[in-house]
């Protein structure tokens, strides 16, 4: 029984680890790819600084009325 118990923890072990290094790689794309996507929007606002003024002017007007109409 106790033989069972351990082969059983150690599947459970490896199992474990295998998703652990799984989220560890997505976790690292994940921050990649916001890094990426930051580095555009900042260069997006520095290039069109009032294109950028006027859509963040817009998207808080639409988020405003959305949430307003709850």
């Amino acid at each position: 029984m106790d033989g069972h118990r351990e082969q059983s923890a150690a599947r459970f072990g490896t199992g474990l680890d295998a998703l652990r290094s799984t989220a560890e790689h997505e976790i690292s794309v994940a921050r990649e790819k916001l890094s990426m996507r930051r580095a555009k929007v900042e260069s997006f606002v520095l290039e069109k600084p009032f294109q950028a003024l006027g859509l963040a002017l817009v998207t808080g007007v639409a988020l405003g009325w959305l949430l307003k109409k709850r």
